[in-house]
């Protein structure tokens, strides 16, 4: 039992070993191109969220500690924008969330769809060389990210918030649009 053990320490030790000589590889117009298809995914599919909840509904929320479902949506469009503007482009923008409660749900599905078009445009703006760039975030954790990786994290986080707003549809008793990938 000790010599399995060993061995399999003598394997996993190694292996760590050599994957620390493996350079990471760099992001390339085929990576770039092959983000484009998940992206139109993400907005088409953010879209029909914001489409499923009637606008009467926009401002329900399960509790008052947290965002209604337009706030999330709101949140989805505002954050999104702002996170590649400062950590992508490289643009000084102040943080300040939209007070959803005073928008309309077609206002809100303007900013989102204004902002998916701000993304595209920074992904066709951005060079492959930029994109391997590294950003902290989040600032002063020391944390590293290439500006690829910055946007599959803005990605996840547009899925964190719409996956939110899923139950919220689900809670006034609508059937969210089906998954998409």
């Amino acid at each position: 039992m000790k010599k399995v053990v060993s061995v399999g320490l003598i394997l996993l030790i190694s292996a760590i070993a050599i994957q620390s000589f493996i350079p990471v590889t760099p992001v390339t117009d085929g990576y770039y191109k092959s983000q484009q298809r998940f992206w139109a995914t993400t907005r088409s599919h953010t879209l029909e969220v914001a489409e499923a909840m009637p606008a009467d509904k926009y401002n329900y929320q399960p509790t008052d500690t947290i965002r209604s479902f337009g706030a999330q949506m709101a949140h989805i469009a505002y954050s999104t924008r702002f996170l590649v503007d400062n950590f992508v482009m490289g643009k000084q923008v102040k943080f300040e969330d939209p007070d959803a409660s005073k928008l309309s749900k077609a206002q809100i599905i303007k900013m989102l769809n204004d902002s998916f078009d701000k993304i595209g445009e920074s992904m066709k703006k951005i060079s492959d060389e930029q994109l391997n760039e590294m950003v902290e975030f989040p600032p002063g954790s020391g944390r590293k990210l290439t500006k690829a990786d910055f946007f599959d994290f803005c990605r996840d986080h547009i899925t964190n918030h719409r996956a939110k707003a899923n139950l919220y549809i689900r809670m006034v008793g609508i059937k969210p649009p089906a998954y998409k990938f």
